[in-house]
């Protein structure tokens, strides 16, 4: 089953979309009404703009659908939508999101009812809405929604914050931690059946050490090892403990690696 995020209102635009892990994707369902969503990108370095381009990209698109979930810009007391010809659908408006030279004033515009204000700044003191600060090396920082300090780990933490705050947010956390947690152990069992059948061809004479094949053995031992890092970081309420949450990262970043080289040998 597909987690779904989900946002109330009396028509809701029901979407599907997926977050890429290297060896595996978490797919999820969105269920959103018609939600303008208003970036006020304070901080404008390519690794935010990066990240609000990702972040984009993982919400719906309702390009030739009702009810629409569409994208605009907070300037200072203004709310900018008109370089789309109109209201932008989520993959013009993630094209412009990288646009050199892109400069924008703190938002003080009013939001009515049915948008949604996402803020990137050094500082998110007295942010309304959504606000996030700058990502670290790994892709991970800091977010404020609902009164909350969270760490956002990939885009779809603050889509989910986007999409239905809080408790989307640790809905999404606990559901990504069991199925990814389960993934990575039936990926492993799998990554070390492989790695057992290599071995007993390297055993036998039958591979050359030395090929690339023959290197798979090892590169799927370091495959499942990295998995088991994963199933163990994973565990409940991972997300709300910052320690924890960044060993998770890592680990999924390693998988994501290992993965990467067995591709990159030709074992997958």
């Amino acid at each position: 089953k597909n987690p779904i995020l989900f946002s109330a209102g009396e028509r809701i635009f029901i979407d599907s979309n997926s977050l890429g892990l290297g060896w595996t994707d978490y797919k999820f369902t969105e269920a959103m009404p018609e939600t303008h969503v208003i970036l006020n990108p304070l901080d404008t370095s390519p690794q935010t703009m990066q990240l609000l381009q990702d972040t984009t990209l993982l919400m719906p698109s309702t390009a030739y659908f009702k009810p629409d979930v569409v994208f605009g810009f907070c300037d200072s007391g203004s709310i900018a939508y008109n370089f789309c010809n109109g209201w932008c659908e989520r993959d013009d408006f993630s094209f412009y999101l990288l646009t050199p030279g892109l400069s924008f004033g703190e938002c003080t515009a009013a939001m009515p009812p049915g948008y949604m204000l996402l803020t990137a700044a050094e500082d998110c003191t007295g942010k309304a809405g959504v606000c996030i600060g700058p990502p670290d090396s790994n892709g991970m920082g800091l977010a404020f929604a609902d009164g909350r300090q969270m760490l956002y780990k990939d885009p779809l933490d603050i889509a989910a914050l986007v999409i239905g705050g809080a408790e989307a947010y640790d809905y999404k956390n606990s559901d990504f931690a069991e199925t990814i947690a389960f993934e990575s152990a039936a990926e492993a069992a799998r990554a070390r059946l492989l790695e057992a059948r290599l071995k007993g061809l390297l055993a036998s004479g039958s591979l050359d050490p030395g090929s690339s094949a023959g290197k798979c053995a090892q590169a799927y031992s370091n495959f499942a090892a990295s998995l088991d890092a994963v199933g163990q970081g994973l565990e409940k309420g991972y997300h709300t403990d910052p320690a924890k949450a960044v060993a998770a990262a890592n680990a999924l970043k390693q998988a994501k690696l290992a993965f990467g080289s067995l591709k990159s040998l030709g074992c997958e």
